[in-house]
């Protein structure tokens, strides 16, 4: 406990509600829809560690980048060093094509397939297919990475001491105004 609040329950509710969102997609069958909810959680995740989640242009290592890009980038990096490799050379078109291609027009730019269920023939789930240039999404083995990074990232709030990454999140996440029991007919 942290000033009354239960850490463990609070980090638990903010996976499942994440987790439930994804798993109700896969479920559905709903690619693309799926796709759009990860990479949007895998920003909204980067922002947590960043501790932003303003829409500004910042500066890091001396360029200007946006605010959204570096959260999208850092919650990729976060997800191991297969994908800090896969941002390392391919740069800011991972974030156009995919985060800013599904976000901005339901669809990832260029060629693309987006995979429900089949394993990927790469070490990531997002991989650009050499000879065509088309990116390959893999919904269900993206949202496994993608969830024990969101695991450690609630292992590493629960940390003793003085934690930013604490107090962000308490800031951040307030669970009791998300209703998880609603049915939309």
């Amino acid at each position: 406990m942290t000033d009354g609040v239960d850490l463990q329950k609070k980090g638990n509710d903010f996976l499942e509600f994440i987790c439930n969102d994804i798993g109700s997609g896969i479920n559905s069958k709903a690619n693309f829809l799926t796709a759009l909810g990860l990479s949007v959680y895998t920003e909204f995740l980067g922002g947590l560690y960043n501790r932003s989640h303003e829409h500004r242009t910042i500066t890091v290592e001396n360029k200007p980048i946006g605010q959204t890009q570096y959260n999208y980038e850092t919650g990729l990096k976060k997800m191991g060093t297969p994908y800090e490799n896969l941002l390392n050379r391919y740069g800011k078109s991972i974030y156009i094509r995919v985060r800013c291609g599904l976000v901005h027009e339901y669809h990832i730019k260029g060629s693309v397939t987006i995979w429900m269920r089949k394993e990927s023939n790469s070490n990531t789930a997002i991989w650009v297919d050499e000879t065509t240039n088309a990116i390959n999404f893999h919904v269900v083995e993206y949202y496994h990475v993608f969830r024990k990074a969101l695991r450690k990232y609630v292992d590493e709030i629960k940390l003793p001491g003085d934690n930013l990454l604490r107090d962000y999140f308490l800031k951040m996440w307030n669970a009791e105004t998300y209703d998880t029991t609603a049915v939309l007919m």
